[in-house]
């Protein structure tokens, strides 16, 4: 089984940081591929840019990545499926597409709000 992350949220805009966390999973050896996830506009989130222009930042920083990374892949399923996703569907759909459940990687915004998720 490999050792896989999931990178999912919606890079609002992608930065330097986002690039930062997969290098150094990356170059470390934390895991064996990072699987970059974005998502399409969240009710929970206060986008800064539009989604047209997310978008196209999102596929310019992922050719970036793959240039340098050929163990990151790029999927597109939540950001072409608008719709407010958490993360219990994203680990549901990840799971049933690779036949294990793979590690997740959280944004600081993320971690902060998380005494708050609601689990059913």
């Amino acid at each position: 089984m490999e050792n896989i992350a999931i990178y999912w949220g919606a890079f609002n805009p992608p930065t330097i940081w986002h690039k930062l966390v997969i290098e150094k999973l990356l170059t470390q050896n934390e895991v064996s591929k990072i699987i970059f996830s974005p998502d399409w506009e969240r009710r929970d989130k206060n986008y800064q840019i539009n989604s047209t222009d997310r978008i196209k930042m999102l596929q310019i920083f992922f050719a970036e990545l793959k240039q340098r990374w050929l163990n990151v892949d790029f999927e597109d399923y939540f950001l072409k499926n608008p719709w407010n996703t958490t993360t219990i569907e994203v680990e549901n759909y990840f799971k049933n597409k690779l036949w294990f459940s793979p590690h997740h990687i959280f944004g600081i915004d993320t971690i902060v709000g998380m005494p708050n998720w609601v689990w059913n």
